[in-house]
Formats: C-alpha cells, sequence, structure tokens
C-alpha cells in the first residue's frame, strides 16, 4: 500500500532544521555560503540557480553566484571554484 506524503509539510521541516543549523554556525562565527558557478546562458540554469538563492535566503544562507559567458574551459572553472 503507498503512502502519501505531504510534501511542502516536509519541506518546510528541512528548511526550519538548516535555519536552525545556520543561526548555531552564525552564533559560532561560521558564515553559511552556498557557492555556483554557472558557465554559459541557459535559461533554465539561470531558473535553478535564481530557486537556490531563494532558498538560500529563506534560511539565511548566502549565495555566490559565479558567472562565465558562453565556452568555459574545464580547468579554470575548477580554479575558480576552490577559492570561492
Amino acid at each position: 500500500m503507498a503512502t502519501i506524503i505531504d510534501g511542502k509539510a516536509v519541506s518546510a521541516f528541512l528548511k526550519d532544521g538548516i535555519k536552525k543549523e545556520c543561526l548555531e554556525l552564525k552564533e559560532k562565527g561560521v558564515s553559511v555560503c552556498l557557492a555556483v558557478i554557472i558557465v554559459g546562458d541557459d535559461p533554465a540554469s539561470r531558473t535553478y540557480v535564481n530557486n537556490k538563492k531563494k532558498a538560500c535566503e529563506a534560511v539565511g544562507n548566502n549565495l555566490a553566484r559565479i558567472c562565465f559567458a558562453g565556452r568555459y574551459v574545464y580547468g579554470g572553472a575548477a580554479r575558480t571554484y576552490r577559492r570561492a
């Protein structure tokens, strides 16, 4: 028999837990940040990252968005990631 899960309730529960953890870390002087590297101008990727930004804001995190236009060499993106 299938179990119906309330996705919104689960999401709210998880976000609340993440928010509490982030607040605890901030009290200890730790800055929480999600770093995202975008290569190119794919609209779906932009939408995905914008949704991540909203999620970060909802739980009190920062989002570092690093964008490269057009084609980009993997090694350069990897070096940028290490600096972020």
